[in-house]
């Protein structure tokens, strides 16, 4: 069975960089597959975290001019808002894979 979570982000966030570039899309969306890594080890929660980070740059992207202040802040939103209900999708808390710091290796040695 595959794993993967789709981050959505409405884009009337970065609407005004968006429509700058031509580039008018009111919602995107990108698929994170995670079936190749275990999300239950700190390494493999990282991997993910990185996934869920470069989908909401796709989703929210490009990136504003440095510039142009009000696109970035939009930027950000938009980025926080994809990388909440990504997060809010899964079926496990990320975080607690996170904070563990001990391999499974480790739990079954004295």
């Amino acid at each position: 069975m595959k794993r993967s979570i789709l981050g959505i982000a409405a884009l009337a966030l970065v609407g005004s960089f968006q429509a700058q570039a031509g580039d008018i899309n009111h919602e995107r969306q990108v698929v994170v597959h995670y079936d190749d890594i275990n999300v239950k080890q700190a390494s493999g929660a990282r991997i993910l975290l990185e996934r869920i980070d470069e989908a909401a740059d796709n989703v929210c992207g490009p990136q504003p001019d440095s510039r142009q202040l009000g696109a970035w802040k939009s930027f950000r939103d938009c980025r926080k808002t994809a990388m909440d209900t990504a997060m809010a999708s899964l079926p496990f808390d990320l975080m607690a894979a996170l904070d563990n710091k001990n391999p499974p290796e480790a739990l079954a040695s004295r």
